[in-house]
This record gives C-alpha cells, sequence and structure tokens, in this order.
C-alpha cells in the first residue's frame, strides 16, 4: 500500500480534463438529470491551474471551448449554464466524440495529468459502429499525439458494449453502473482523482521475490488516497520496493523495505481474495479483447479463480439453493463469448 502526503500544503499536478458526456436518445429521464449533476459537480471541484473542456454528442458532435480552457470563475459559469442545458436525443456517435476530444490534447504536456471520463448508455449506431474500428482509431490518435490520455468509462444501464468500455477503459479504469447511483459513483470518483502527485508508475522488486502483481498497469498516485497494490511470492525474505514515476516532468523514485512473512496469519487471510479480485479484473480485460477459443480459455481461468478463492466474477454467482449446508458457486455464461 502507498498513500502520498494527503495534507493541504503538498503540491498536486495540474489536469488537463475532458468529460465527455453521451445525449444520444436513449439517455433521457433519470440517465441525462444524472449525467448533467455528475458533470457540474466535477466542473465545480477543479483545481486552480487545471484546463477543462465538456464535449456531448448524439449523432452529432458539440464541443463548449474549442480548446482546453483554464478553470476560472468566468469559465465554471459557462459549462455550468451549458452542461445545464442538454437534452437527450439523436443516435450514437461514440467515434466522433473522441475524434474531437483526443487532438485538443496536443495542447497538453507530460508534465500535466491528462484525462478524460466518458458517460455513456448504449452502442454506437452512427460514425464508426463496430468495436476493433473504435478503438484502432482511438488508439492511432493517441500513438498521433504522444501524450498519455487516462480514459475512464462509466456505462450506464443494461445495454452498454462492455467489450468497448472495458478496453477503452484499460488504460486504467472502467465502471458499468445503474442510472441511478451515476451520480454519487462519478463523483465519488473524482474526488479519487482530483489531485495527482505521481505519473506513469512502475514498481519493482529487489531481490526478485515477487511475480503476478496487478493492478496492470499501475494508476497514477493521488494525494490522500492509497494504491493498492497485490503480488504473489513463494520465498519470504526483506525486499526493498521501488516506486517511481513522474512530478512535475521530473522522475522520482521511492523505496520501501517489505517483509515477506513466512507464516501465514489468520488476520491475512483476505489477502488471497484481493489478489484474484485484481487478477480476474485483468483478465476481463484480455476476455474482451479476444476471440474464439482465446476467449474461452480466459473465462475459463476467470471462473477457475473465482471458484478457488470465492471471488464473484461476471461469469459465475454465489447461490445458496445447490448447496444445503452453506452457500456455493454455480457458473453461468452470462454473455455469449465474442463471436467477432
Amino acid at each position: 500500500i502507498a498513500e502520498p502526503d494527503g495534507s493541504a500544503s503538498s503540491p498536486v499536478i495540474n489536469k488537463v480534463f475532458t468529460l465527455i458526456i453521451d445525449r444520444s436518445g436513449s439517455m433521457g429521464g433519470d440517465k441525462i438529470v444524472q449525467a448533467r449533476n455528475a458533470a457540474s459537480f466535477i466542473v465545480q471541484n477543479l483545481n486552480e491551474g487545471d484546463r477543462f473542456n465538456v464535449i456531448d454528442f448524439d449523432d452529432a458532435i458539440t464541443s463548449l471551448f474549442s480548446s482546453h480552457q483554464y478553470y476560472t470563475p468566468a469559465t465554471e459559469t459557462s459549462a455550468l449554464n451549458y452542461i445545464s442545458s442538454l437534452t437527450a436525443d439523436g443516435s450514437t456517435n461514440i467515434s466522433g466524440a473522441f475524434q474531437t476530444a483526443i487532438p485538443q490534447f496536443y495542447a497538453a504536456g507530460s508534465d500535466t495529468y491528462n484525462v478524460i471520463i466518458f458517460l455513456t448508455d448504449g452502442e454506437a449506431t452512427a460514425g464508426i459502429t463496430n468495436t476493433d474500428g473504435i478503438l484502432n482509431m482511438v488508439n492511432n490518435l493517441i500513438t498521433v499525439l504522444e501524450n498519455d490520455i487516462s480514459i475512464f468509462s462509466f456505462g450506464i444501464g443494461e445495454y452498454v458494449n462492455e467489450q468497448l468500455l472495458s478496453q477503452l477503459g484499460n488504460r486504467i479504469h472502467s465502471e458499468t453502473d445503474p442510472a441511478d447511483e451515476l451520480e454519487e459513483v462519478i463523483s465519488d470518483f473524482y474526488l479519487t482523482i482530483q489531485n495527482p502527485v505521481l505519473l506513469n508508475t512502475t514498481i519493482n522488486f529487489s531481490p526478485d521475490l515477487v511475480h503476478e502483481t496487478y493492478p496492470i498497469p499501475l494508476p497514477s498516485l493521488f494525494k490522500g488516497i492509497q494504491m493498492l497494490v497485490v503480488g504473489r511470492y513463494n520465498t519470504p525474505g526483506m525486499v526493498n520496493v521501488n516506486l517511481s514515476g513522474e512530478a512535475f516532468g521530473s522522475p522520482v523514485s521511492y523505496d520501501y523495505p517489505l517483509a515477506l512473512t513466512e507464516t501465514n496469519t489468520l488476520q491475512m487471510q483476505f489477502l488471497p481474495k484481493l489478489w484474484a479480485k485484481q487478477k480476474i479484473g485483468y483478465l476481463l480485460q484480455q476476455y474482451y479483447s479476444s476471440v474464439g477459443a482465446v476467449a474461452e480459455g480466459i473465462h475459463d481461468q476467470i471462473v477457475e479463480l473465482s471458484t478457488c478463492y470465492g471471488v464473484i466474477s461476471p461469469f459465475t454467482s454465489f447461490s445458496d439453493n445447490t448447496n444445503p449446508t452453506g452457500t456455493g458457486i454455480e457458473q453461468e455464461w452470462l454473455q455469449e463469448p465474442n463471436a467477432n
């Protein structure tokens, strides 16, 4: 567990931030209301020195500003008025939204935390509509950009394209939440990434005793927020943990001594479940980007981890009617394997 200084006086890295909001017809009712409220909360909690923009889309794409603007009372007011006017109509042009959003990061640099939060409730019905086409376009745009962008995808409701959102979000994170929880989930999530202090993080162990560490890739480090890394080892002993990254345009490195215990204590028996949950999350990203026999093999790995460690996955569910003496786990295909 790494937790940076959370004091008010400790410096934070400026953000370049874009919020992409799906306002297609299926976002009507509570969904668009929750999206507007979450977007307004984010704008009201930006830091001095941050730059931001809001992009919204149905079949047409609209950008609040032509480029990222510094957060000021005037730009905050403009953004809040703009967000409050959003209504749901039309089809869903996801590719067009990213084609507009990503090039605006050309003016950003490697010394800022560059982030997109993407809110959608459905599948693409305009522009590029196939998943591989959208992913290739996004990856190509970011490659040309030569700046890292952290993409956080939030799917709303039952009909989101899980394969797309998982791979868009696998740079850092992906969430799927019902509309009635969207505002709270996104507000809480934004507060965790509000104050970045270390970017492009990597971790190393000396001697090299620890393996299968997750998450992959490591998240950035944020002020006052714990970063949890889990891994496995066979040989107990002392190791040095080196956590490195970039802060304010310069390389930064931290060393921590860590004792790998040789005994299994009752208080620590929750740790294998944490490891299994993180590995399942990583394997799900691989599953959504695979097809045929490869996808089925990854599915089987996820089910094996879930049943071995008692951790729920999208392909297993807990049931108390199959085992009269306790709670069992049953396997089920909650969605068909990828067919493309």
